[in-house]
């Protein structure tokens, strides 16, 4: 499958930057590229934001130094700076990225975290415990890895409980939340660990057995997919609908389309 790897600054509130990264690429062992940008967003709708890019195909390794950067506004401080690969030059291309938001990352001030008491989990080594909230209902569904279950709650239930403690940091809420909603959406896992939701549809991974497992929103199992990984992880759906799934002991994302 033939890649295309970007080094990209992304400007999400249209303020001007001028950053300097270190770029390590193909054929670039010590390459320095300077971008003036501004953009929109990478999101749902489509992609709006600059780039330099090097165009890869087979196994590659790269990285990416960020040590200089100044924005015009405060505004700019939810810029995203750093590395993405992409399938293709289009605003709806499917793409892996990691970044940072750049100047400002560290306020939160504008933030809400909400701790719900009735809330409980038990981890897996080695394995992670995805999450994905459906905005449509509020639900917020979690790979209960160490139980073998996936667990839903309602973030639209409940009531604030008070303020909580040890905040590291200004928030514009830090609360305790009580009496919501919680319950067990779907057992008989081994090790659930990635999921997704698409299309009133959850689809859960389980790390242990290499399978991925569709639900319908009242839990009841629609099909299974076996994926020959050998440590199945997280997984996501792609806006055309592709299937995408990490293999962390291949070291390997797949993707497999409808």
């Amino acid at each position: 499958m033939s890649r295309t790897v970007f080094f990209f600054v992304a400007v999400l509130s249209l303020s001007c930057w001028l950053p300097a990264a270190r770029v390590l690429a193909q054929d670039a062992d010590d390459a320095i590229v300077n971008t003036s940008t501004t953009g929109g967003d990478i999101w749902t709708g489509g992609d709006d934001f600059n780039f330099d890019y090097a165009e890869l195909s087979g196994d590659f390794d790269v990285s990416v130094e960020i040590f200089n950067y100044t924005h015009s506004t405060g505004a700019g401080r939810w810029g995203k700076l750093g590395l993405m690969a992409r399938r293709e030059l289009t605003r709806d291309s499917e793409f892996v990225m990691t970044q940072i938001h750049g100047p400002g990352n560290e306020d939160h001030d504008d933030g809400i975290v909400r701790r719900y008491t009735e809330a409980s989990f038990n981890r897996e080594a080695d394995v992670p415990s995805h999450l994905v909230l459906d905005s449509t209902s509020g639900w917020l569904y979690y790979a209960n890895t160490g139980d073998g279950t996936v667990v839903r709650l309602d973030t639209r239930s409940g009531e604030n409980d008070g303020q909580a403690t040890g905040a590291m940091e200004a928030l514009e809420e830090y609360s305790v939340y009580a009496d919501t909603t919680v319950e067990t959406f779907a057992t008989g896992f081994e090790a659930p660990s990635g999921i997704a939701i698409h299309n009133d549809r959850i689809f859960v991974s389980d790390n242990a057995t290499g399978e991925i497992i569709a639900f319908d929103l009242d839990g009841s199992e629609i099909d299974r997919m076996e994926t020959g990984a050998e440590s199945l992880m997280g997984i996501d759906i792609g806006p055309s609908g592709q299937l995408w799934f990490v293999d962390a002991e291949a070291n390997t994302v797949t993707v497999i389309k409808p």
